[in-house]
């Protein structure tokens, strides 16, 4: 499942810091980790429907089904 692969430590949530590190991997060196952290943090934010400042898995998919993606 993608979620696992987003979910860095292992606690059954996204948050900021573990996308930010997926997307670090993903995009490397060539975008500063600083801008992927404010994306991170944005993303969760918008998502986040229950304010607990992390994805759970269906808040990940609405992300996924989104226009964002």
């Amino acid at each position: 499942m993608l979620f696992s692969a987003f979910d860095i430590n292992g606690d059954g949530y996204v948050c900021a810091g573990d996308l930010t590190t997926a997307l670090t991997h993903i995009a490397g060196a060539a975008v500063p980790r600083a801008q992927l952290a404010h994306v991170a943090a944005a993303t969760v934010a918008m998502f986040d429907r229950d304010n607990d400042n992390r994805l759970h898995a269906d808040e990940f998919a609405a992300l996924l089904h989104s226009e964002v993606m």
